[in-house]
């Protein structure tokens, strides 16, 4: 279990989930390697929850993703004041292919 979510994401870098995604329309892009992919084309592999203190907006999560191709990635999603609708769309979209 980690403490935080820095030290989640250096956890991640180091299985080789190098690369962040962000959302792209209604796709996940990642600007490292220029790369887009749909929904379909993604997994979610780990997801860890984290709440830094008493306010519900300083709650995040992160998801480590998988393409259909193995390219290993990574998204966080902060909740509260602070939510991106766009990610949680594509995590909500996501998660709904793969229940």
């Amino acid at each position: 279990m980690y403490t935080d979510l820095a030290e989640a994401v250096e956890e991640l870098k180091m299985k080789g989930y190098n690369n962040l995604f962000e959302p792209d329309d209604d796709a996940f892009y990642c600007s490292k390697l220029d790369l887009r992919e749909e929904v379909p084309n993604m997994k979610i592999v780990e997801t860890w929850q984290f709440d830094q203190g008493t306010d519900p907006g300083d709650e995040s999560t992160i998801y480590a993703l998988e393409t259909k191709d193995g390219v290993k990635g990574y998204i966080i999603i902060s909740f509260g004041t602070h939510i991106d609708p766009r990610k949680a769309s594509l995590i909500d979209r996501l998660l709904s292919r793969q229940q």
